[in-house]
């Protein structure tokens, strides 16, 4: 996942079937191939096992972990150098846990179209839908988003959600189910969609940069008047959030109650 030619893995023994891998303790050049590359990298992105880089001619490149296809290279394999993803030309590409995401425009029959005065459409692959099954192993167009003006600095990925703004509105979605909120549609909306959604609490918003990370998103926006009708967040009280300490020590068992006092037996009457 390092791009360096190796997944680092090797048997701790000759007799064992064991693997250990060994990791990298300093920075080592990454070096794209020659034979396709044809720019400068512009921009890169890390996910939990993969990684990604786009050139400033629009080509994309990843490498690492291919499960679920979040490479883009319409396989599962593993890829242990940096590998152009031939599907899309893009501008940004964001790595999450068992997703890739990017701003980009279409490549027919191996020729880029023209690159677009804006970043371009949104596209997905990897995990699309968790709890369906459905996913992509080559980049799949978000065509209910397509005509928004999305800014690279306005898009982000957590671990299993994408998060954005464009046109004055924030949107949100998850590639897996989530359940932490992270998602921001309140406390009476839903907790997961995998649809795009707006977050109404952010409507009309101009956000100057979006971040999100493993259950939290983050939307930088100007002071102003719906900043301030948000409401301040403020954490329980020590009483409402933490439990009552418990000692770790046993009970001792009920004390026995005492025996009954056994009454005297009656003396028998002699016959005379």
């Amino acid at each position: 996942k390092l791009g360096q030619g190796s997944d680092g893995c090797y048997n701790t023994k000759d007799s064992s079937i064991k693997l250990t891998y060994t990791a990298a303790g300093t920075p080592a050049r990454v070096a794209l191939p020659a034979e396709t590359s044809s720019g400068f990298v512009v921009q890169c992105s890390a996910g939990k096992n993969h990684a990604a880089c786009v050139c400033d001619d629009g080509v994309a490149y990843t490498w690492g972990d291919g499960a679920y296809g979040k490479l883009g290279h319409r396989s599962q394999e593993q890829r242990t150098l940096p590998t152009p993803v031939d599907a899309a030309r893009f501008e940004v590409v964001y790595c999450a846990d068992n997703s890739t995401c990017g701003l980009g425009w279409p490549v027919y029959r191996g020729r880029a179209f023209t690159k677009p005065p804006t970043p371009g459409l949104l596209y997905v692959w990897g995990v699309l839908k968790g709890t369906q099954g459905e996913g992509a192993t080559h980049p799949v167009p978000e065509y209910e988003l397509q005509g928004w003006s999305i800014a690279p600095a306005n898009l982000a990925m957590g671990a299993s959600h994408l998060a954005l703004a464009a046109d004055d509105a924030a949107v949100a979605f998850a590639q897996m189910p989530v359940a932490h909120s992270q998602l921001g549609f309140g406390p009476k909306g839903p907790k997961s969609s995998h649809k795009p959604k707006k977050i109404d609490a952010l409507d009309g918003a101009k956000p100057a940069q979006v971040v999100a990370a493993t259950g939290t998103t983050h939307y930088l926006i100007d002071q102003g008047a719906l900043v301030d009708a948000l409401a301040v967040w403020t954490p329980p009280a020590d009483d409402d959030r933490q439990p009552e300490a418990t000692s770790s020590k046993r009970k001792p068992p009920p004390a026995k109650k005492p025996a009954a006092a056994k009454k005297p037996a009656a003396k028998r009457a002699r016959s005379s």
